[in-house]
């Protein structure tokens, strides 16, 4: 996430980066900005 706040509903199952956050159990405080990686 380059940009924002979320607040996670659920905790996940795998470690992540500082920068990283899981979609699917996560909700905007804040508007976030994203990288999609091209590979």
């Amino acid at each position: 996430m380059l940009e924002g706040e979320v607040t996670y509903t659920d905790e996940g199952m795998v470690d992540l980066k500082e920068d990283e956050i899981l979609t699917c159990i996560c909700v905007p405080e804040t508007h976030i900005e994203i990288e999609i990686p091209d590979d």
